[in-house]
């Protein structure tokens, strides 16, 4: 039997209502994951005109971004409004969070 775990962050927590009318919390938990920023570029002028030209000068606008933190999901956990006033402590947005997967047993630990 495999065991898979990883590090995560809480990353929201929001109050939902159920397609039933009851209310209920919706926690997203996931990764922060380094991703380089594109860049904008903006054409200078064009050698060769046409549709495809042959060369294009471009300008790079700003300083060159550096790689920034992107959210990646990875669980979804939903409570009902009584399960959530039960949890003591509740976790907060940004806490830290392990996440182990074996066989039949998924556990979230902070």
């Amino acid at each position: 039997m495999g065991k898979v775990a990883f590090k995560a962050y809480v990353l929201s927590i929001t109050t939902v209502t159920f397609p039933d009318g009851e209310d209920g919390v919706k926690i997203d938990i996931g990764e922060k994951v380094e991703r380089p920023l594109t860049q904008v570029i903006k054409p200078v002028g064009q050698e060769g005109g046409g549709m495809f030209p042959q060369e294009i000068k471009v300008q790079i606008m700003g300083p060159v971004p550096k790689p920034h933190l992107q959210m990646k999901p990875r669980v979804v956990v939903w409570l009902s409004a009584v399960e959530w006033e039960t949890l003591d402590p509740k976790p907060s947005v940004g806490d830290t969070v392990t996440v182990t997967i074996e066989g039949d047993r998924v556990t979230i630990r902070k």
